[in-house]
């Protein structure tokens, strides 16, 4: 349109034009597009109280603190987790329970996971002691069975034994260290 016309038009007809103009100038602009980089998940190797390994992903919470806590730590960031205890779903005479595994190992992969029971619990917790060494296995069966009616607390505990051992002290491991071999 030229100067003319829009010296013609009443105040409100120029505003609604000029509105009208702004709001085509915004979707003509064409945004340049993003290369498709497929977003990297964590996994974890985790190791069953029968010592087998397995990869596990981690859920979308531990995703993004893991996220986080990288950008802060570039170099240690996945000795985060590891050692720690976290519940992952098992299928066990056609029903699904949870077992807590100890980490091994944290990973990033592209590979998202093709199934619910390839991914962990977001219920994760460090070994506990008390101050003289010994396992508080009762509290930790305790955190790991909310939410899971499936697991007995025997069979939970049982199964923490063979990941975390009853004593920290090096008393203890020199004495085993020497029993074993």
């Amino acid at each position: 349109m030229s100067e003319k016309d829009l010296q013609s038009m009443s105040f409100r007809d120029r505003a609604l034009y000029e509105l009208h103009e702004e709001e085509k100038d915004k979707y003509s602009l064409v945004k340049p597009r993003k290369k498709d980089k497929k977003k990297k998940t964590y996994w974890a190797l985790v190791q069953f109280s029968d010592e087998s390994t397995k990869w596990y992903q981690l859920p979308k919470k531990l995703q993004r603190g893991l996220k986080e806590y990288r950008k802060i730590h570039p170099e240690d960031w996945d000795e985060l987790l590891k050692g720690d205890i976290i519940d992952v779903p098992v299928r066990v005479n056609g029903q699904t329970e949870t077992q807590p595994v100890r980490i091994l190992r944290i990973k990033r992969s592209k590979r998202q996971a093709d199934a619910s029971n390839r991914i962990t619990r977001d219920q994760f917790l460090k070994p506990e002691y008390t101050r003289f060494g010994i396992a508080k296995y009762d509290q930790m069966t305790d955190y790991l069975r909310q939410g899971s009616e499936n697991c007995s607390q025997a069979t939970m505990e049982k199964r923490l034994h063979k990941l975390v051992p009853p004593v920290k002290n090096k008393a203890y491991d020199f004495m085993r260290w020497l029993v074993i071999g």
